[in-house]
């Protein structure tokens, strides 16, 4: 046996910033997934992406507002806190949890966070 995680009848399903900023609306969308994920032969992982947005966003970006994923990246952003709980409550509902990394930073919350992948 090995420590990799097993990606067999695994189906991947990326929360992203659907939540749209709010842990609620996050917590609602588990739950609905949740709701159908017992009715398939399959492993369901939810998908996180993280970001340090005050790390990962240039300062000059955010004044110049030419990139049209800046606002929506700080409109949807969420406390590492928040992602905990996200995470915790996934996890608790049946879900692998799996994450996206885009900086150093989210890497080592990752990590912190413990995700299977």
């Amino acid at each position: 046996m090995n420590n990799y995680f097993d990606f067999d009848n695994l189906i991947v399903l990326d929360l992203a910033n659907n939540h749209q900023g709010s842990v609620d609306h996050a917590k609602k969308i588990i739950e609905q997934l949740a709701s159908v994920i017992n009715e398939f032969d399959f492993k369901f992982a939810l998908k996180f992406q993280f970001r340090d947005l005050p790390k990962f966003i240039h300062k000059n970006e955010i004044k110049l507002n030419k990139n049209k994923h800046v606002p929506r990246f700080l409109e949807t952003m969420l406390t590492w806190d928040e992602f905990s709980e996200l995470k915790n409550f996934a996890k608790n509902k049946g879900f692998y949890t799996i994450c996206t990394p885009f900086d150093e930073n989210s890497v080592e919350k990752i990590v912190e966070l413990n995700f299977e992948g």
